[in-house]
């Protein structure tokens, strides 16, 4: 479900379904007695249209398995040519865009810096969805992510470019118990080079959460932000205008 795995090896696979589909047909015909062009595949059936007569998809794949036909076939896509110019930066960098807008709600103790976030909005221009389960479920892992950068992980690095924070016990992670309501949204709009009209999702899950819990936390303090994670310590100095 990564941001260009749907594309590419959804492409992909389409490529390679379209080339077993005569294979699928010719066998359908000759199990239903009639001809290839007059199969139809719907509703996990293969169906002859003039007859009505029908074949479930797995009686029609033991009947490829005992006539022993070959099923396998390879699935080939590649990337339309792009003009870009990686010295400059102009031009198109990919062939297709995913759009998300993310909104975070939080609370604030003054008087600690503690951040809780208390809900979440995400809206994602996805293309076709394809699998609703799956999505939700790459969105809303990519948010608690989120959530870890901006609250818990921090990477510690001496001058001497020893890392301190070497387990979970001092780089922390976000876990179920953090798991927050998360309320999601798609915005289905057709990608012509995507499978099926879709498009990726993945890193587009991530990368706004941060950005909106720390606006979110600038906002509740009154006070600009740049840094994260946003440990208690940190906003707190922010709120009291201390640098730390």
């Amino acid at each position: 479900m990564a941001s260009r795995n749907v594309v590419m090896t959804g492409n992909a696979i389409r490529n390679a379904a379209e080339k077993i589909m005569p294979v699928l047909k010719q066998t359908a015909a000759e199990a239903l007695e009639t001809v290839p062009e007059n199969i139809r595949f719907t509703d996990d059936y293969a169906r002859d249209v003039n007859t009505g007569n029908r074949l479930t998809f797995s009686d029609l794949c033991e009947y490829l398995y005992v006539t022993n036909r070959a099923m396998e076939t390879q699935g080939w896509w590649h990337v339309p040519a792009l003009q870009y110019d990686a010295a400059s930066g102009v031009g198109e960098a990919y062939f297709t865009y995913s759009y998300a807008t993310q909104i975070a709600k939080v609370k604030v103790d003054t008087l600690t810096g503690k951040v809780w976030v208390e809900k979440f909005w995400a809206a994602h221009d996805v293309g076709k969805v394809i699998n609703p389960d799956g999505l939700a479920g790459q969105v809303q892992g990519g948010v608690l992510q989120g959530i870890g950068w901006a609250l818990y992980e921090n990477l510690v690095v001496t001058p001497a470019g020893e890392i301190t924070t070497r387990n979970l016990s001092s780089y922390l992670l976000p876990t179920t118990m953090d798991s927050i309501d998360i309320e999601t949204f798609w915005i289905e709009a057709n990608e012509p080079l995507g499978p099926w009209g879709a498009k990726g999702i993945g890193e587009p899950a991530i990368i706004p959460t941060a950005a909106a819990i720390v606006n979110a936390v600038s906002s509740a303090i009154g006070k600009p932000l740049n840094f994260m994670p946003l440990t208690p310590e940190r906003v707190l100095a922010a709120i009291e205008g201390v640098e730390r």
